[in-house]
């Protein structure tokens, strides 16, 4: 629903007198509308006479399309003068067609909403909106009004331009120009010439709105609001940073009147490359040559006079004409490079219509810096070392090395050593757009076998001096540098064993640490009938390396020292003593060199065939290690011993334990950390415990293991510890004694209950633990004190056989079974033997005694429980109150089951039971026993056991 119409509805009863003159006071003309015309919502007076009869409807129907469904229609009552002010269109815009005679005819009408958007512009550029922004006071401005239907169908259309000045006073008119009575007779107006001169600074906000026709102006959107601010602007420029290291550019920004040209330039520095114009931006026409054309000649003569020259020539890329954009602004961007000379630049901007609105800044532009490190502090021949470093002043570095023995004494390329730099030979790498660079610099790459010694790296921003020569360490003359000096060791190698002591079958590691980044070093280990011939294990980047000895090549050893040595390659990255390969074999057997030869054979540093495996086990060391010492061999080696030895396991005694016991079985053995022991524990050939130990390092230097064993469930007696190893064929056995009796207790369940005289109470016999299992049992049950109560029943478990209970009902009971399935396992608990019904026979009270004669185990040995007696309370059932006076007959036990529903004693369970109880809770805590009206059992009286009573009902 339209809200005006709706509230201005509500006023037309009540001043239809007004109405009325005024209608006679102010006639609307009617406008002649004809089929296919375009009308508008809140016209009034539009004459449709020509094709509409007085009660036509017009329709709209979905998608244009009269087959389809009606979207929304309004019935016509005068042809001659329709009013759309009186009819809410609900926002229903688009075509209508004719109804006569209750069908749609090919006659129609476009019905749209009245709508007006207003933009401010400068006048000089009116796509310049200034919506939002800030316009000089030397500054025209224009209104651009937009209404493309209401331009185009109803020309006679007219608005006012509202404008809110700072203060908050509104007005129609500026510098003398109306803003009213503006007509809408194109589908986009505009009010120019604007001149903002006179207006105060400050924000202004704009409106359009409707003065006609009258429906317009009365129910109508008005249009949008513009916002723009008026302010005295000054010719001003800035830098975004006042320092700029060569290489990177820096921005100005130029702020003034808007859309007007400025001549931009860099005052003469004197003999300097300077920084330039970057090229192709927005708003901004280089000048290569003098400035001319300017409004203010004065502008230019100024300009022409103070930019940059070279000698009669003006410098290429230092000067242009900036046109501002709307806001008066325009950003441009300055680039420098590493010939940019470093010194202090003038940039300097001048208005072209008034040479005195002129504004300067000064950028400083300074050399870029060159930094190098080295990561790491330590760094033999043969590594990899990474430098790092920045480069602020070019676009790459170029890296030469200056050590021993390398080139002319002024650096070489370290890619290439016989490249120097005096000749133009460097190894250069790129700086990342965050000025950071990286080299990785691998010694055996660089075309020669470097000494051990001090070296320096040098990184330089360019590849030629102040005079023109190549960079090296005699020509850095303006040269941005730097330099790190790092030592270059000899490689070396450490190596060592997992363990000295090695138990057969068990496998041990060789590991150590090769600096010199080799690939690999060779593993030797030779000894008694045993010999591993260069083996190679790879080093890692880290300059580790592990050798694992399996278990499958120390199960065949015999006891004893075996050598482990491990051979460096030293610079070359070459082995000069290794394994003899078979073509050598072959040609030395040719030429009468080796006669016989067995799987053994090695070549040393200068080609001679050794066959180790004819010489004694010190011999073949003394062998190998000549040829590793010779001087004709640069390869390093580390040396070590490995005792093998035969496998053992030992159990600590253990000794005597009592029966429930915890305690820790331990021992010690030769076998290596990690690995895995089996334990088990038996009694007479049958296993009572096991599981796994691992083996860990002891205090002493020796290994250890340890197993946790719970005696509970053990019956007393002699048992036999066997620890054996998982992998390796070796064991040991122990034996240890438990005696005692195993802890366990015959209880009653509930221990102290109460019971009403006729009632029965149920109780089970329990064995609280049994760990060995359970075979049989025979107990006694006594109830100490005659004529309270009596035995009536008992139930026997499932496991039960053979049960035997004797005569019911007594007061004194033995019971007796067997468990012939092994139903009750080792490590039961709460074990039940029988359930009681005891029945209530007199008031008062009676102990029950349990007396065990025997209860077994699974284990052939007998259980010494203790026992807890119980204690039944008989008590007599009271009769309730009876409201009225006196008591009701005493309550019974209409099931049997010990429970006394029938509260009032008149033999069944009804409501009023319910009822008694809910309102003789209190009565039953005092007076009554609690378990012949606990019917939740629950072992007190509550409000559940209303509910239960309730439900039996």
């Amino acid at each position: 629903m339209d809200v005006k119409k709706f509230l201005t509805g509500g006023c037309v009863v009540a001043l239809v007198v007004v109405l009325t003159l005024s209608a006679i006071a102010m006639p609307v003309s009617a406008r002649t509308v004809a089929s296919g015309d375009t009308v508008f919502d809140y016209e009034e007076g539009l004459d449709l006479s020509s094709f509409v009869m007085n009660g036509d409807l017009f329709a709209q129907y979905q998608y244009d399309d009269v087959s389809y469904g009606q979207e929304y229609a309004f019935r016509v009552d005068n042809a001659a003068d329709l009013d759309l002010v009186q009819i809410d269109l609900a926002g229903h815009y688009g075509t209508y067609y004719l109804h006569q005679n209750s069908a749609p005819t090919v006659e129609k009408i476009y019905i749209r909403d009245p709508s007006v958007s207003l933009d401010a512009v400068l006048d000089v550029d009116r796509s310049a909106s200034i919506d939002g922004g800030t316009v000089s006071r030397n500054s025209r401005i224009a209104f651009v009004l937009d209404a493309p239907e209401v331009g185009t169908f109803l020309p006679t259309a007219t608005v006012r331009i509202k404008l809110t000045t700072p203060d908050g006073a509104t007005t129609t008119q500026i510098a003398g120009t109306s803003l009213t009575g503006i007509a809408l007779d194109c589908p986009k107006v505009y009010v120019t010439g604007l001149d903002v001169g006179e207006m105060e600074d400050g924000t202004y906000t704009a409106r359009a709105e409707w003065e006609s026709p009258r429906g317009f102006n009365d129910y109508a959107d008005n249009s949008n609001i513009v916002t723009f601010k008026v302010a005295t602007v000054g010719t001003t420029i800035e830098t975004d940073r006042e320092r700029v290291i060569r290489g990177n550019p820096f921005v100005v920004r130029i702020t003034g009147d808007a859309k007007t040209c400025y001549n931009l330039y860099i005052e003469d520095a004197g003999d300097a490359a300077y920084p330039f114009i970057s090229p192709a931006q927005p708003g901004v026409i280089m000048t290569e040559g003098a400035f001319s054309g300017a409004a203010d000649a004065a502008a230019d003569t100024r300009a022409n006079d103070e930019r940059a020259c070279a000698g009669d020539i003006y410098v290429s890329g230092t000067a242009a004409t900036v046109a501002t954009d709307a806001t008066g602004t325009r950003v441009i961007e300055f680039a420098t490079n590493a010939s940019t000379s470093d010194t202090v630049y003038t940039l300097t901007v001048v208005n072209t219509g008034d040479a005195t609105a002129a504004d300067s800044v000064q950028v400083t532009v300074e050399k870029g810096k060159v930094t190098l490190a080295a990561k790491g502090t330590s760094h033999s021949v043969g590594d990899e070392i990474v430098f790092t470093g920045t480069n602020t002043d070019s676009d790459d570095v170029y890296l030469f090395l200056t050590g021993p023995n390398l080139g002319d004494g002024r650096g070489v390329s370290p890619n290439d050593v016989t490249g120097m730099a005096s000749w133009g030979h460097y190894a250069c790498r790129c700086v990342e757009s965050d000025g950071t660079w990286e080299y990785r610099w691998a010694s055996p790459c660089c075309g020669a076998v470097l000494s051990a010694g001090t070296y320096t790296l040098y990184a330089a921003g360019t590849c030629t001096d102040a005079d023109g020569y190549w960079v090296d360490a005699g020509h850095l003359d303006g040269v941005i540098y730097d330099a790190c000096s790092f030592e270059l060791k000899d490689p070396t190698l450490v190596a060592g064993t997992s363990g000295e002591e090695v138990a057969q079958g068990d496998c041990f590691t060789i590991t150590g640490t090769a600096t010199g980044s080799p690939d690999c070093v060779l593993v030797w280990m030779l000894g008694n009938n045993y010999n591993l011939l260069g083996y190679t294990a790879t080093v890692g980047e880290d300059g580790t390396f592990t050798f694992i000895v399996e278990r499958a090549d120390t199960a065949y050893l015999s006891p004893g020292n075996y050598s482990v040595i491990v051979q460096h390659p030293m610079k070359d990255g070459m082995f000069n003593v290794r394994p003899a390969t078979q073509v050598e074999i072959e040609e030395a057997m040719a030429t009468g060199r080796l006669h016989n030869p067995t799987y053994f054979v090695i070549r040393d540093a200068v080609g001679n065939l050794i066959d180790l495996g004819k010489l004694s086990a010190s011999g073949n060391v003394a062998a190998l290690v000549n040829a590793l010492d010779s001087p004709n061999c640069d390869d390093i080696h580390a040396d070590c011993v490995v005792t093998i030895e035969e496998p053992r396991i030992s159990v600590d005694e253990i000794g005597e334990r009592p029966v429930g016991d915890r305690f820790v079985i331990t021992g010690t053995t030769n076998l290596a950390e990690g690995n895995v022991l089996y334990v088990d524990v038996a009694a007479a050939n049958s296993s009572v415990a096991s599981g796994t130990a691992t083996v860990v390092g002891g205090e002493d230097g020796g290994n250890e293991w340890s197993f946790e064993i719970d005696t509970s469930a053990f019956a007393p007696g002699t048992y036999t510890v066997c620890v054996e190893s998982v992998n390796i064929d070796v064991q040991q056995t122990a034996t240890f004694t438990v005696s005692g009796s195993v802890p366990c207790t015959l209880r009653l369940r509930p221990g102290n209950s109460t019971v009403a005289v006729g009632g029965t109470e149920t109780l089970s016999v329990v064995l609280d633990r049994a760990p060995q299992g359970l075979s049989g049992f025979e107990i006694t049950v006594d109830l100490t004190e005659t004529g309270a109560a009596e035995i009536v029943k008992v139930d026997l478990p499932a496991w039960a056989g053979l049960a035997k209970t004797g005569d019911l009902p007594a007061d004194t009971l033995t019971i007796r079974a067997a468990d012939l399935n092994d139903m009750v396992t080792p490590g039961a608990c709460e074990v039940t033997l029988c359930t009681l019904s005891v029945r209530g026979d007199a008031a008062g009270s009676t102990g029950i005694a349990i007396s065990p004669r025997t209860v077994e185990s699974d284990a052939w040995s007998r259980y010494a429980p203790q026992t807890e007696d119980g204690l039944l309370e008989v008590i007599a059932i009271h009769a309730f109150p009876h409201p009225e006076g006196g008591f009701y007959p005493i309550p019974t036990d209409p099931d049997g089951d010990g429970r006394y529903e029938d509260l009032d004693g008149n033999g069944w369970t009804g409501f009023n039971d319910v009822v008694l109880y809910f309102n003789g809770m209190t009565f039953i805590e005092k007076s009554q026993p609690c378990g012949a009206f606990d019917y939740d059992t629950s072992g007190f009286i509550g409000f559940n056991d209303v509910v239960e009573l309730f439900r039996s009902i």
